[in-house]
């Protein structure tokens, strides 16, 4: 009778004591599982802050990168300009200078159609000329011969005198030929028309 009391009793514990083993089981698998997953959560968070401060970093290195290019074409625009500048400037200079040392020898004819007619030549330029000389013809005529002046040096506004023969130099007009202080070599080429004397200077490229 004792015994049979006792196997009661187990089978009536026995379930009550799996039931609350497999309680305990789901309780600690389901603690387990919300660890996890919060884990999860943290990691997920972690993972988009970290997505978004390489997000903010390549937009901080892109702009860094826009920023230094756009001052890199900046300062070599500035720099070009600046280059630009300098040789208009040394350009504008050089051409003050040339003008400043320019001879302009300008050809006035004497009355009369003789064959020897007193003329001028004035020097209406800002430099002096040097080497003064005339010759009929063109500069690329096959002969040339040059003829007398009074002086071969001409300041701004001094004249020489030269003896013209009118017919022959309204048939093979004049050349007349001058170097300015910085050795550039000038010619003034003396044609006629119905309207008288035509006179252009010219500048001698060497070459």
């Amino acid at each position: 009778m004792a015994q049979a009391n006792i196997v009661q009793d187990l089978t009536t514990w026995i379930p009550i004591a799996l039931s609350f083993v497999t309680i305990v089981v789901l309780v600690f698998t389901w603690w387990a599982a919300k660890n996890q997953a919060n884990a999860a959560r943290e990691q997920a968070k972690a993972a988009e802050k970290l997505i978004v401060v390489t997000e903010a970093q390549r937009l901080s290195n892109e702009q860094a990168s826009e920023g230094l290019i756009a001052v890199t074409d900046a300062q070599r625009k500035a720099a070009e300009d600046a280059a630009r500048a300098a040789k208009e400037q040394s350009a504008l200079i050089k051409a003050q200078l040339e003008e400043s040392l320019r001879p302009v020898l300008v050809y006035e004819e004497g009355g009369g159609v003789s064959t020897a007619v007193p003329c001028t030549l004035t020097n209406q330029g800002e430099g002096t000329a040097f080497d003064v000389v005339w010759w009929y013809g063109r500069a690329g005529a096959l002969t040339r011969m040059d003829q007398p002046v009074s002086t071969s040096i001409l300041g701004p506004g001094y004249s020489a005198k030269i003896t013209v023969d009118q017919s022959t130099v309204r048939s093979k007009e004049i050349t007349v030929q001058y170097r300015s202080a910085d050795g550039r070599l000038y010619q003034t080429f003396v044609s006629y028309s119905d309207h008288g004397p035509i006179q252009v200077q010219h500048l001698v490229i060497p070459g």
